[in-house]
């Protein structure tokens, strides 16, 4: 499941969290990006929201809203657009590259792109550099297209 922030700013926000706990209880794969809202979001939901995830994926501003809440099991994901990023996982931290793109059109959801391809990645079995890299390659997609919808496979040849 990949939740943002934004759903956690709704009337449903209990709710919503609840299903995540169901999700995790059956062993699902949660990955939980908090997003720019992510200052108003009830303390006490984004803890939980959080604690249930396997994965975070931030950027560097929302970074400091979830630190102290990541353990040492969370798959921590920062997101840096151009200049790729960062995976922290277990103790370990590498860098992964962004995708190299010719013409930025709009990088209007290029961050959700790169985390839905990461999840894909993950729950595929791949390691967290492929699925880092798998995630960039969502994300260079996104961002040669305008606005944040195109199709496209999973070929990456």
């Amino acid at each position: 499941a990949l939740i943002t922030g934004y759903y956690l700013l709704s009337d449903e926000a209990g709710s919503i969290v609840s299903y995540l706990e169901r999700i995790a209880e059956n062993d699902g794969l949660i990955l939980f990006d908090p997003g720019p809202l992510v200052g108003d979001i009830d303390a006490g939901l984004l803890r939980r929201a959080v604690a249930l995830s396997d994965i975070v994926a931030v950027n560097e501003a929302e970074l400091p809203f979830v630190c102290g809440l990541t353990g040492e099991n969370h798959i921590v994901v920062v997101k840096r657009g151009i200049e790729g990023g960062s995976v922290s996982h277990a103790g370990r931290t590498f860098h992964y590259n962004a995708a190299h793109v010719e013409n930025v059109i709009d990088t209007t959801g290029a961050g959700d792109s790169f985390a839905a391809g990461f999840l894909y990645g993950c729950a595929s079995g791949k390691t967290l550099p492929e699925a880092a890299e798998l995630g960039a390659a969502c994300a260079g997609i996104v961002v040669g297209i305008k606005g944040p919808h195109g199709h496209w496979t999973l070929d990456m040849s």
